[in-house]
């Protein structure tokens, strides 16, 4: 499993190799092709005015190759690809662009050449081939501009591949306060957390695993789960080891019941 820094590198990856493909087309060579940079496109737009709109001695248009976004089609298939959809900006100053450099190139036009470009692109890494949306091209309200966002979908390759740590084995099975409890993971070098006070496991709350230990004696639910680096955490397991309830008889001078009483 990518860790996150691994992830955003891929996703930026992704995102200069779009910007690449779209300055390689001659239609481009005067329009600026950006990376989002920024989660409000807005402030990103107001920052970057200039530079949007000014490439090889032309201004007045520009594209921003945003960051996906991603969903879960199959809910129940664990660790089924996402879907992922790819935003491109086509932003264009209507004012800038009438002057006697602008680009004259409309916004929509832009968009159009994108959706031609773009269509069908396979790029090797963190996509498959991307598929027009419906709708594929449509106008977005920026302060200022004229602009049309063109939207394209795709799964995640197997690039992306991901690993769980298999659901620890607490025994014995059906215990009770006192018992012995031992703790294993199928997962090779998977480190097991666990927990006498009903709350989740993990680094921080609950103790790294490392010999059997005595379920304490006044009754607990031990939960347990397993971790590995980059892999995703176990499912938690939950036991329950109920304290002892002595009767009467147990409770007689010398019997096995006065010896549990004194030692708790």
């Amino acid at each position: 499993m990518p860790n996150v820094g691994d992830l955003e590198s891929l996703i930026l990856d992704q995102q200069l190799d779009f910007a690449g493909r779209l300055n390689g087309d001659a239609y481009f060579s005067d329009i600026t092709v950006v990376v989002e940079d920024k989660d409000d496109i807005t402030e990103m737009i107001t920052g970057k005015l200039v530079e949007l709109t000014a490439k090889g001695g032309k201004i007045g248009v520009g594209v921003i190759v945003q960051s996906p976004e991603c969903d879960d089609e199959f809910p129940n298939v664990l660790f089924g690809p996402l879907d992922a959809t790819w935003e491109f900006l086509a932003l264009e100053n209507r004012e800038l662009n009438q002057l006697s450099n602008g680009t004259g190139k409309r916004a929509f036009a832009i968009a159009r050449r994108i959706h031609r470009i773009m269509k069908q692109y396979r790029s090797e890494g963190l996509i498959e081939t991307l598929v027009p949306l419906r709708p594929c091209i449509a106008p977005v309200s920026l302060p200022g501009l004229v602009a049309y966002s063109v939207r394209f979908g795709c799964q995640e390759s197997d690039a992306a591949a991901y690993q769980k740590c298999a659901t620890p084995v607490i025994a014995p099975a059906g215990g009770n306060a006192g018992d012995l409890v031992t703790l294993n993971c199928a997962t090779e070098f998977a480190q097991i957390y666990f927990t006498a006070n009903n709350t989740h496991p993990r680094e921080g709350n609950g103790t790294l695993y490392a010999e059997p230990f005595a379920a304490p004696m006044e009754g607990s639910v031990i939960k347990a789960c397993a971790y590995r680096v980059d892999w995703v955490a176990s499912n938690v397991i939950a036991k329950d080891f109920p304290a002892l309830v002595l009767s009467g008889e147990d409770l007689r001078p010398g019997s096995e019941g006065d010896q549990l009483v004194q030692q708790i």
